[in-house]
């Protein structure tokens, strides 16, 4: 299949029709949003410290896109990173499924300065597109080196923030050792759970070529049979060209139609 642009969105999404000579017609409009968004807010309580980041999982009943995350900052201006990857953090501690970047599993997906006017209120992240495929865990890791976030308290797996499409998965992990791009340094993890607590934007996918359209980076036409050959510039070490990272699992996520 081709997400190359066709003739009919070329003319601005017009059928064009066939008439009679001497005769006119208007055109029909053809209805084409790619996309629509949405918002889900954390319900969880306040956590009573502050850390320099957390690791939280995320899962939908459709295909999405993380456009943005919303969270509570100290005061300032401050460098965050969000990186992300498949499956759940808190997988195997011997293996790659794991809550730190040894085998260059977790893909960059933003690196700036954020401004927060007050801890009291949400300050944003810089826009994102991570694709989560339907039915599929994402990790999302959230870092702040030389500043601190609030977080929520964790929850039962039952008292998951969701909207029927977006869960917020409440039992995620702190970050307090951070060097660099292994996003979280330390060798296990904390065992006292934390949670998100914030607003995640996200938009839910009406077509497979819409998806692709999301992905940063993206310059080539991809099809489901070439996911490797996806260029991400914000990749593991920020070295970019082709790779893995932000499309594993995508064709078991997605189908082909436009």
């Amino acid at each position: 299949m081709s997400c190359l642009p066709t003739f009919r969105s070329l003319m601005g999404s017009l059928d064009l029709e066939t008439v009679a000579p001497g005769r006119t017609m208007s055109p029909t409009s053809a209805p084409t949003a790619k996309f629509s968004s949405h918002q889900i807010e954390s319900s969880v309580p306040t956590a009573e410290s502050t850390y320099h980041g957390i690791q939280f999982d995320i899962k939908t009943t459709v295909n999405t896109v993380v456009r943005g995350l919303s969270m509570h900052v100290e005061t300032g201006t401050h460098f965050v990173e969000v990186w992300y990857r498949i499956g759940s953090h808190k997988g195997s501690s011997s293996g790659c499924d794991h809550h730190n970047n040894w085998c260059n599993k977790w893909v960059k997906a933003a690196g700036a300065d954020i401004t927060s006017t007050s801890k009291e209120t949400l300050t944003s992240t810089p826009e994102l597109a991570i694709i989560v495929p339907a039915g599929q865990t994402i990790s999302i890791a959230v870092t702040l080196p030389k500043s601190l976030l609030v977080a929520g308290t964790s929850r039962a797996s039952a008292d998951d923030d969701t909207d029927g499409v977006f869960t917020i998965i409440s039992s995620g992990s702190q970050i307090n050792d951070y060097y660099g791009d292994e996003v979280n340094t330390i060798d296990e993890l904390d065992p006292a759970p934390v949670a998100f607590k914030g607003v995640i934007d996200y938009d839910v996918s009406n077509s497979y070529c819409a998806t692709i359209s999301a992905q940063n980076g993206i310059l080539s036409d991809v099809g489901p049979d070439s996911p490797e050959e996806v260029f991400n510039p914000n990749g593991p070490q920020g070295g970019g060209g082709p790779q893995e990272g932000p499309m594993d699992g995508f064709s078991d996520g997605f189908d082909s139609e436009s």
